[in-house]
């Protein structure tokens, strides 16, 4: 497959597009044909030799994707071929095809596109877990999943979409576990 490739951890530009295999979904895994996939501050870092993981490489970068799932491993049971998805691994998404664990994906209606779907764990994410346990919150860790008032007006339709569908509420209750307190 046709992917974008890090063969060292030298920055985002000694990226380049090149060859990889077509990734193979373990038994909890779902396989998907990416139709777009977002850039996040954790690539960069991955790249750039920055984040306390360096998978072996070379490696195909890109943490946040979405498509259609192609393949299923024999244990997932959200998911089948066909289903559109959104999801998160430590890499694949900049490749034609990309492998993430099922709870790790979110079914992605068909009213919100691929390229909004593909920033929308990520970006939902970072205010959420800000708010939880940025500065003078005195949390350790997030442990549920707010409202969206902290995600750009720009986004709310397409969370709204999904947290209706029940996608992203079900991911939420699996990485998150209490309501976030207010700082004071």
């Amino acid at each position: 497959m046709r992917a974008v490739l890090c063969r060292s951890f030298s920055g985002p530009e000694h990226l380049e597009l090149g060859e990889a295999p077509d990734p193979v979904p373990a038994d909890d895994e779902i396989m998907i044909d990416v139709h777009a996939a977002s850039v996040t501050y954790m690539d960069h870092l991955l790249v750039s030799g920055g984040y306390q993981m360096r998978p072996p490489t070379p490696f195909v970068p890109g943490t946040e994707a979405a498509g259609v799932v192609v393949g299923v491993g024999s244990k997932v049971t959200r998911f089948k071929p066909g289903d559109r998805v959104a999801c998160l691994s430590w890499i694949g998404g900049f490749g034609e095809r990309m492998v993430a664990k099922e709870w790790k994906s979110v079914r992605v209606p068909d009213a919100v596109s691929f390229e909004t779907a593909a920033t929308v764990i990520h970006s939902y994410d970072t205010p959420t877990m800000r708010s939880c346990f940025g500065p003078g919150c005195g949390r350790a860790r997030p442990s549920s999943l707010r409202a969206p008032e902290a995600v750009s007006a720009w986004r709310r339709s397409t969370l709204r979409a999904i947290w209706a569908d029940g996608s992203l509420r079900w991911w939420a209750r699996i990485v998150m576990r209490r309501p976030c307190a207010s700082a004071g």
